[in-house]
């Protein structure tokens, strides 16, 4: 415990003195390493910093990076405490090997079989486990704060409310019962599916501290990240070859699944990183690990997410429309200041898009004089990152990025933090979109025949306290934002 506070004291040390953080390298490799070496939780915040950072910042992660994704092998648990963990499904399972195959955060994975013949894979959680979380949370939490101060977005959602999910996340994933009722629950929904396989789980032999479930074989998603990263290997090629399988294919059906699902009432797979995911022969891809579910997002925002997925199709396919992408932002990510703006302006019949096109004018961003290099760059790392790279310091804007739906959010960032790491961006998300977005408009016609309006007095008092925030950090700008606005809708709160 000691070591590890002196540790991130260290760490807080050096960012609180110098806040580096936003564009040194330097620091970015010491704090992997530092949490690295701390390993357990502290690894697996740092899994989500790294996608999230290759998304948002446009960078490959380097072979130091792709460590943190390794298994941290630990020394065996030994065959009696297995067995004792097992209780009386002991007589049943006879463990291959006491050296487990994988070592996660919360538990250990270890191969065995199944009354002599059934391949199958126990999962421990670890003792102790709940007290190591409980203590590490609390650094955690302070490691938060400095990320946060330091600038660090993660696909769009702010380093705060990103440990905030962390931390439920964690909690749940050490809830062993949940997790056994949502595996059992996928894998009835897809046990006929094509593509998609969820392994069984032998619900009789589990308990409070053991999982058990079929074995998957296959090539983990983790090593095909690695090979393109680190030996810029054609996966797509090998796993044609070796698997006979479409690599773009699997992700795409994949991403369909979770996209879909996610926005048409259906909980998901949480937690879709490289070594979640295993690629199998003849076109099949498997998903393990299902401690963290992702909820459904609410009726009251799936209009938004959708109109968000086609303005990033647009995006994909060449069309860096900057004022339909920011207010596709705004809807999603500030929805209640999105709502009254949008509502204030509908009185007097003008299109939300007028505001957004003046907005862009306020803070200086000319869309006709970007020159082409920047449209490339922003067209090859994507909408989030041409709004990350749009609007740094975003305190400036009185801009605070909230989203209530945070598990499905987590979710679809990780999953775009994979597409991009695979690098089948183009064969896989445009397709998707499509398809997921003409299926719910189909299926739920009525969540886009409403239109959310928020009262005159409420929405306007929303705008004052936006404006507000603004005026205490930027005067000038503040004032070129009232002007944005029907100067008759405000002028009754703005002084």
């Amino acid at each position: 415990m000691k070591s590890r506070s002196k540790m991130l004291v260290k760490l807080g040390y050096k960012a609180g003195r110098s806040r580096a953080f936003r564009g040194s390298d330097d620091f970015f490799d010491e704090f992997i390493d530092i949490l690295t070496n701390l390993g357990g939780i502290y690894a697996k915040f740092l899994q989500g910093i790294l996608l999230g950072f290759a998304v948002t910042k446009g960078q490959k992660l380097n072979p130091k990076q792709l460590d943190v994704f390794e298994d941290n092998i630990d020394p065996e648990m030994g065959l009696q405490a297995i067995n004792d963990a097992l209780g009386t499904s002991a007589s049943r399972v006879s463990v291959t090997n006491t050296i487990p195959i994988g070592v996660g955060s919360y538990s250990a994975v270890y191969q065995g079989k199944l009354d002599g013949h059934r391949p199958i894979i126990i999962k421990i959680l670890k003792p102790h486990i709940l007290e190591e979380i409980k203590y590490d949370l609390k650094f955690l939490k302070k490691l938060a704060y400095i990320l946060k101060l330091s600038g660090i977005k993660i696909a769009a959602v702010d380093i705060g409310q990103f440990y905030g999910s962390f931390k439920k996340a964690c909690i749940k994933e050490t809830d062993f019962p949940r997790e056994i009722e949502f595996a059992h629950e996928l894998y009835e929904r897809y046990k006929n599916h094509p593509t998609i396989v969820i392994p069984e789980t032998i619900m009789e032999l589990c308990n409070e501290r053991v999982i058990v479930q079929d074995r998957v074989d296959g090539i983990s998603v983790k090593t095909l990240v690695e090979l393109r990263l680190k030996e810029n290997e054609d996966i797509v090629e090998m796993i044609r070859e070796n698997y006979d399988t479409d690599l773009a294919e699997m992700i795409r059906e994949l991403t369909f699944e979770l996209f879909y699902s996610l926005t048409s009432g259906k909980a998901f797979h949480g937690d879709l990183h490289p070594g979640n995911i295993r690629i199998l022969p003849n076109n099949r891809i498997a998903i393990l690990d299902f401690g963290i579910r992702a909820e459904p997002y609410a009726q009251s925002i799936v209009a938004a997410v959708i109109n968000k997925f086609e303005s990033d199709n647009l995006f994909i396919q060449g069309d860096l429309d900057l004022v339909r992408t920011l207010d596709a932002h705004f809807r999603v990510y500030m929805a209640n200041l999105y709502s009254s703006i949008d509502s204030l302006l509908s009185y007097y019949k003008i299109d939300v898009r007028v505001f957004f096109t003046k907005f862009a004018e306020s803070i200086g961003i000319n869309t006709e004089s970007i020159p082409d290099s920047k449209r490339k760059e922003w067209h090859s790392h994507g909408p989030a990152y041409m709004m990350n790279d749009l609007l740094k310091g975003s305190e400036k804007y009185g801009i605070e990025v909230k989203v209530k739906d945070q598990t499905a959010q987590r979710a679809i960032s990780t999953q775009f933090s994979l597409i991009k790491a695979l690098g089948v961006r183009d064969e896989v998300l445009p397709a998707v979109y499509e398809r997921v977005c003409s299926l719910v408009r189909k299926e739920q016609p009525d969540l886009f025949s409403k239109k959310k309006t928020i009262m005159p007095d409420i929405a306007l008092e929303n705008v004052y306290v936006w404006l507000e925030k603004v005026n205490s950090t930027n005067p000038e700008l503040a004032n070129k934002l009232r002007s944005s606005l029907d100067q008759e809708v405000i002028s009754a709160a703005i002084v």
